[in-house]
Formats: structure tokens, sequence, C-alpha cells
């Protein structure tokens, strides 16, 4: 449960309350049954509000207080002010200034939401000016708050799997480094000084330590150097790079989902807000970041230009796309908006459950290698001990 401040009218008074809720949506939509016109709604820390919102939160929540704020009829620049009174996040705070000076101007919205791109993906601003368009700003600010929480949802994910192994690896690293540089030399000059005949894994772990003390800075400018060749093949090749992480076995495939996720979402919130198929279709293969899926997807445009259906191209472009025949219905029925909605949702599911995967598959490999790298050392170091004591 999480704890919210809102600020809300009931018979022309405004109140400002605290209460728990999931998220600040449900809060609002147990608000809104009671008859209460919502003004503003932020998230608080359960010792006090001690930090300040993050940026996704705070975007978050102001994308919400438009939507319900607008379709309560409440007058725009009102619930601007409102809203503005609850922010915390500099970046935030400038986008609604400038909306407010916009509107002044008698500007559209989505040209300040362009003005600030650490607030407002390619994508809010595009499907913002759809709905500017429409005449549906206040479904297109749920669509937006939506988006904003999915995004950072699906990269929390990824990130969160990445942890656990990247920690483990490091710490690894480090021991092996640390006990080659300064443990395993104090052992050996005793071993030496009584002249014995060192066993096979005190001499590896020797070999090991004498090649880390004496190469470390060739070792070091490898890895600068491999670091380096990435970071060139990534901004010089950027087709082979995006192809070759495409190909990389299992987090390849997450990357995959993940962006075949994003484009179904996206397509399906714009079929959803009544935009052009065309124009849909090649505005949200744009938002792809991986270029060869993009290629890919790319045909999928040029076959429907050339008077085919989106089921016809997604066959072409040879990658592996869910529920064709869904998609195939969707078109022939008018229920397209569906069969992306339910191919998002299940892009979702499969890169949480092959996340869920890796994470599970990775731990117990990792304790494996570092059961067997303590197994060396402890042989490498106690071997040596016992002979002695054996020799005397």
């Amino acid at each position: 449960m999480k704890r919210f401040e809102c600020t809300y009218i009931k018979d022309t008074k405004t109140f400002k309350k605290t209460f728990f809720g999931k998220d600040a949506k449900t809060i609002c939509l147990r608000l809104e049954k009671k008859g209460f016109l919502i003004v503003g709604i932020k998230e608080l820390a359960f010792l006090g509000d001690l930090f300040s919102a993050s940026l996704i939160e705070e975007s978050e929540s102001m994308f919400w207080q438009l939507s319900h704020g607008l379709a309560s009829g409440m007058p725009l620049l009102l619930l601007l002010d409102s809203i503005f009174e609850n922010l915390y996040h500099r970046d935030v705070k400038a986008l609604v200034l400038d909306i407010k000076a916009s509107i002044q101007k008698g500007h559209p919205i989505s040209s300040a939401l362009k003005r600030h791109p650490k607030v407002c993906s390619p994508f809010i601003c595009a499907i913002y000016e759809v709905g500017e368009k429409s005449g549906n700003v206040s479904e297109v600010c749920k669509i937006c708050a939506n988006e904003i929480k999915a995004k950072n949802e699906l990269k929390n994910s990824f990130k969160k799997s990445l942890i656990y192994p990247v920690f483990m690896l490091i710490s690894i690293f480090i021991a092996v480094v640390g006990i080659s540089l300064y443990v395993v030399p104090e052992f050996v000059g005793i071993f030496e000084s009584f002249e014995a005949t060192l066993p096979l894994p005190t001499l590896l772990l020797t070999a090991l330590s004498d090649m880390v003390s004496s190469y470390y800075l060739y070792f070091l400018g490898f890895i600068i150097l491999v670091a380096w060749a990435l970071f060139y093949l990534k901004r010089r090749y950027v087709y082979l790079f995006s192809y070759l992480v495409f190909r990389f076995p299992l987090f390849g495939k997450a990357m995959f989902y993940y962006e075949m996720h994003r484009f179904s979402l996206v397509l399906f919130y714009f079929i959803k807000s009544s935009y052009p198929i065309d124009k849909a279709l090649f505005t949200t293969i744009g938002f792809c970041n991986n270029l060869y899926i993009k290629g890919r997807l790319s045909i999928v445009h040029d076959k429907l230009l050339l008077g085919q259906t989106l089921s016809t191209g997604f066959k072409a472009t040879k990658l592996d796309i869910a529920n064709i025949s869904l998609i195939q219905n969707g078109e022939k029925t008018g229920n397209l908006d569906f069969a992306m909605d339910f191919n998002a949702k299940y892009y979702k599911r499969m890169h949480y459950s092959l996340l869920t995967k890796i994470v599970s598959s990775l731990s117990p490999v990792l304790t494996i290698v570092v059961g067997l790298i303590i197994l060396f050392l402890a042989l490498a170091v106690i071997t040596p001990m016992w002979e002695l004591v054996g020799s005397v």
C-alpha cells in the first residue's frame, strides 16, 4: 500500500487529506465515485514527505490529474495551477509552466510537450497531438499516464534481472584479484622458506598471481579496448550492433519481447485514437530502438502501402510475430485495436517470464562458480600446509 496526499473539492470547498491505496488512479476513482472533484494528488513517503517524487512518478501523476480534471470539466488553467502546487521535480514544474504559457499565447499544448524531452517521449508528444486534433484530450492523457507507467515497469524489470549476476561477477573478479595480489605471495613465501614441493593447485594459483601482478595494466588496457570497441561498433555500425544484440542468446529474446510489446501497445493507442493506420504504423515503427527490428517491421508498412493487409506484412518480416491469425481476424471484423492490445499484453507476459527464467538459471550457475573458486583457493592454500605438517 502507498500513501497519497489528495486535494479535492466537495460542496465548493477545497480539502487536502491523506489516503492509502495501490496507486494514484485507484485513489482518484474511489473519490470520484463519492462525487468529489480531484484537483491534485501526490505520493508521500511512509516516513513523511522526506524525498521529492521522481521524474517518472510526477510526470505520470501530472497526466492522471489532467485526465481526471478535464473529464470533470474543470478550467484548464485552474487545473494546471492546482497541479503545479503539488509538484517538486523541476523538469515537471517547468513543463507545467510552459503549458500555461502556450495556452495563454494560443499555441497547442503539444508544442510545449515537444520542448521537454526529459518528461515527454516522442510517443507522448505524438499521441497528445492526435488527441488535440480529435478533441479527446482527456482519454489521451490517460494513455500518456499508462504509457509512462508501463515503460518504467518494463525498464525496471530488465534492470532488476541484471543486478544479481553483475554484482556476483564483480565480486568474484575483485576477490580473485585481491587474493592473487596480496594473499598468495605471502603464503608462497612461507612455503618456499621450508623448501616444500608445492601441489598443482598452489602452482596454478601462484602462476595466476604472478600473471595478475605483472600484467594487470595490460588486462586493464584490454578491458578498456573492448569497451571502446563495443562503443565504436554501436556508433559506427548501428545496424550490425542491433542485429548482434537481437541474436544474443536469451537477452536478445527478452529485448525482442520488450520491443514488440512497445510496438503493439503504441499501435493500439493510435488505432484507438482513430489515427489513420498508415500514419500510425509509420510513426510506431519510428519508436523502435533496435534498428534491425525497425527494418524488419518497415516491411509491414511497405506492404500496407501496396494495398496488402497488416497480417500479410507481419508474415513477411520473418520475425516471431505472435497471434497473426488474431490480427487477421481483427482486420476483417474491425477489432484490430483489440488484437494489438492482446499482443501487447502477451509480449509483456513473455518478457517478464523470460527474465524470471534468466535470473533463476543464472543464480545456481553463479553459485556453483563461486563454490568452485572457493574450493580451488582452499586446495591451493590448505594442501601445502597439510604436507608441511606431515613432513615435520
